[in-house]
């Protein structure tokens, strides 16, 4: 049972299909009880095979809807997103890329005492490249060979001061592993009078604390499940 809730983790966290051998390699099983497991997700509906041999999960399992991966990153990412908004006061959320190609906000939390208050319904799926979470996804996905892309891995940040939703700005930073693949993305977001000047400047430096902070919490998870 442990191996088939790997799996299925180790598959939510990835925003590529993947082969029956990575699958295997990367979770140090034999090749063929990997196959066996992937097998049964196909079969189950959790998972598609896409261009003749490679995987991908398009079902989410867990709790809401979540992968348990995605469950464990929503909790371990909540109270540190809270303290962002806090502090910021603007909002902020948690968005993973699925195995659609979609975008996913997993977590939301809105600024106390603010009169203008930026909210997002978080219940429907998006398209990744309007929006600065998406973005900041996309461009350390394996296929992000574009000028946009380089540009946002250098900066380490996306910076969207017109947003889809009018009158609306915000910032977006990846969210790494241990060994450096980019899981998740931290975004504030507000009305666009927030996003100037100073201010501009305190709301970008606390998305990359924010976005470092959860990475640090999951290193430390990852080293706690370890021993």
């Amino acid at each position: 049972m442990s191996d088939v809730l790997d799996l299925v983790e180790m598959l939510g966290r990835r925003s590529q299909p993947i082969s029956v051998s990575a699958a295997a390699v990367s979770l140090g099983l034999p090749k063929s009880s990997c196959h066996r497991l992937l097998t049964l997700l196909v079969a189950k509906g959790y998972v598609e095979r896409v261009e003749g041999k490679l995987y991908r999960l398009v079902r989410p399992v867990g709790l809401g809807g979540l992968t348990p991966f995605q469950s464990k990153l929503a909790g371990i990412a909540e109270p540190i997103l809270a303290a962002a908004a806090l502090r910021s006061g603007v909002s902020s959320f948690l968005t993973v890329l699925l195995g659609s190609g979609c975008l996913r906000y997993i977590v939301k939390k809105l600024p106390a005492g603010q009169e203008m208050v930026y909210d997002r319904d978080i219940s429907r799926d998006r398209e990744p490249s309007l929006v600065a979470s998406g973005k900041c996804l996309l461009a350390y996905g394996s296929a992000a060979d574009t000028k946009e892309a380089e540009a946002i891995r250098a900066a380490g940040l996306v910076v969207n001061l017109e947003g889809v939703m009018e009158g609306a700005s915000g910032v977006a930073a990846p969210i790494f592993s241990v060994s450096g693949e980019c899981l998740a993305a931290v975004n504030l977001a507000g009305p666009r009078s927030r996003f100037s000047g100073r201010s501009l400047d305190t709301i970008i430096a606390e998305c990359r604390t924010t976005a470092d902070a959860i990475t640090a919490h999951l290193a430390e998870s990852a080293e706690g499940a370890a021993s």
